[in-house]
């Protein structure tokens, strides 16, 4: 009956555990962007047409190279041909031992551009991120647009009014826009910039000069209590979830107690009163 009691309450810590994991995950998904759903207007709050969702992508490279100088020459090629440009660049003094640059490479030609990152020597880590500025660029484009409509009809008002006071209040409404308008525009080019160009961090290192925090056994360790975390993660929600369903447990396990403990008195009088009443019955018997 206790190893019975047992597992019945595994079972129930069990299924709290499930239900903990998938709240957690459900609630991790709605805030990370699990899920991708609909861009939101921010001024608005409606839904944003995903027809032409606006991604940014950057990507991040070390690579030890054998002759820094020639991979830099490969590269500057191979930016040229990829119709790209550098927007910064910086080496050491002696220039033949490292180099980083920053480069903008048509986002259709993003994938062509760092298959060839191997060319330049041997690539000791490459990451890759992507950013959905949809809902931000969407905005921005509805500020310009209501600005843009009140400069139209400031400037209907100055033509159409007669009073000095008004225009001179107009006016000055309308350079106040005039100002606003170009800071977004630009804001919008900024964006359409980041979308059509996409940002490549290459660092160059030569051969055996490459940093500890970009070399294998570094990342290999960091992977390693990167997996401890995990672990430690899951017995922590384990714990949560014991905690939780702990006063039901108390409850439902004292009470179960009570019924066990109840069902086995009542059992023990009985028995042990079946025999008197057997004796009753055949005295009973004999008086007959």
């Amino acid at each position: 009956m206790k190893a019975k009691g047992f597992f019945v309450f595994l079972a129930v810590v069990l299924s709290a555990c499930i239900f903990f994991g998938c709240s957690e995950s459900k609630e991790s998904d709605y805030y990370n962007g699990g899920e991708k759903g609909p861009a939101m207007n921010e001024e608005s709050g409606t839904a944003v047409d995903s027809t032409e969702r606006k991604i940014v992508y950057r990507v991040t490279c070390n690579i030890e190279a054998s002759d820094v100088e020639d991979s830099v020459e490969i590269i500057l090629d191979n930016v040229k041909d990829s119709g790209g440009y550098v927007e910064s660049s910086r080496s050491n003094s002696s220039g033949n031992t490292y180099a980083e640059f920053v480069i903008r490479i048509p986002t259709e030609k993003l994938e062509e551009f760092t298959a060839k990152f191997k060319d330049y020597g041997k690539v000791l880590s490459q990451s890759k991120s992507a950013e959905d500025i949809t809902a931000r660029y969407i905005n921005m484009e509805a500020i310009i647009d209501a600005k843009s409509k009140e400069l139209e009809i400031l400037q209907e008002k100055v033509e159409e009014s007669s009073s000095a006071a008004d225009i001179k209040t107009y006016t000055a409404r309308i350079t106040e826009l005039q100002i606003e308008l170009n800071n977004y525009e630009r804001q919008l080019a900024g964006y359409n910039n980041l979308v059509e160009y996409s940002t490549i961090n290459i660092y160059l290192y030569e051969q055996g000069k490459a940093p500890a925090e970009v070399k294998y056994s570094t990342k290999l360790e960091k992977t390693f209590f990167g997996a401890l975390n995990v672990f430690a993660n899951v017995f922590k929600y384990l714990f949560l979830a014991i905690v939780a369903v702990a006063p039901f447990a108390v409850v439902g396990g004292g009470a179960a107690a009570g019924i066990y403990f109840g069902v086995k008195k009542y059992k023990a009088k009985k028995a042990k009163n079946a025999p008197e009443d057997q004796k009753n019955e055949d005295n009973k018997e004999k008086d007959d």
